[in-house]
């Protein structure tokens, strides 16, 4: 500093003497010149040399790298597994197209007759009910209603009860089929 001086020391204790306004004006200088003497982040930093400074620049350098190389690993990887469900996904799809393409003989006439399972019961009954052993059965011969004597036939009534009895047969078979 140039020019006149004053002691920080000789304003201390002539402090008394001084109006607050004043006393305040001192109290903030003083605070300023306080922290204006602390040392700065960088004159606390010990001071490296060039040579050190190369050092860590290469080293920053290779962590970099190194940072990057492991980025690039993780996306082949990534990559690698996309591709593979892809592949997959192709497979099974081809796998599926293949097992609709070819259904054998045999297999055409598996799907045929599971669909036509209902025409086949209705065919088996019919013959069954038409047997003369289970026809001579449902006759009714004692019943006046059902069986005509004198022409010795069934009645309408006795041809109904029997494909009500048909019917009755094919639901029950037509439950176990499904």
């Amino acid at each position: 500093m140039n020019g006149p001086s004053t002691n920080i020391n000789d304003i201390i204790k002539d402090n008394k003497g001084l109006s607050n306004e004043d006393s305040d004006m001192v109290d903030s200088i003083i605070n300023d010149l306080n922290i204006n003497s602390k040392p700065t982040s960088q004159e606390k930093m010990p001071q490296i040399t060039d040579e050190e400074r190369e050092v860590i620049m290469r080293q920053k350098a290779i962590h970099e790298q190194e940072k990057r190389q492991y980025q690039m690993q993780q996306q082949q990887k990534h990559i690698q597994n996309q591709q593979m469900k892809q592949q997959e996904e192709m497979i099974n799809m081809y796998s599926q197209m293949n097992e609709k393409k070819e259904l054998s003989l045999e297999g055409k006439i598996k799907n045929y007759f599971y669909k036509s399972l209902d025409i086949i019961a209705v065919l088996f009954l019919s013959i069954l009910f038409n047997v003369s052993s289970c026809s001579e059965f449902l006759k009714f011969k004692s019943v006046p209603f059902l069986y005509n004597i004198e022409s010795e036939t069934s009645t309408t009534a006795s041809i109904i009860l029997k494909a009500l009895l048909i019917t009755i047969c094919f639901a029950i078979i037509k439950h176990f089929i499904k």
